[in-house]
């Protein structure tokens, strides 16, 4: 009789462990297609950020924009996307005027903040 409950016990253990196989394979599978699923990934928002001397000039579609604009117009734009790009010419282009901009752009709301390099414009 100990034998029978033994192997019984044993049964239901491989049982059990096929099952969980089974069911850790199916999770992954069902995980992994639905990150794919994601929703389709947006252009993003664009802003071109400018600096001479003690100046700084952000512009978004053409428009030159002031740090408050652009809080307002990045909180519409981040519901959108998330993704947010400065267009700049880094060697031109003080620090301070492009840590702002990625400030006021973190603040309203986008979770990525890119660099596109612009060469610098001739006079």
């Amino acid at each position: 009789m100990g034998q029978d409950i033994a192997s019984a016990s044993r049964v239901m253990h491989d049982y059990s462990m096929r099952t969980s196989w089974n069911s850790l394979v199916a999770i992954t599978l069902v995980s992994t297609v639905a990150g794919c699923a994601t929703r389709p990934t947006s252009a993003p928002f664009v802003i071109a950020v400018r600096g001479v001397g003690p100046d700084c000039t952000t512009t978004v579609g053409g428009r030159q924009v002031t740090a408050d604009e652009l809080r307002i117009i990045g909180q519409q734009e981040s519901k959108r996307t998330q993704v947010a790009q400065i267009e700049t010419d880094m060697a031109q282009t003080p620090y301070r005027c492009i840590g702002g901009t990625i400030y006021r752009l973190q603040e309203a709301g986008f979770r990525d903040v890119r660099f596109g390099a612009q060469t610098p414009a001739t006079p």
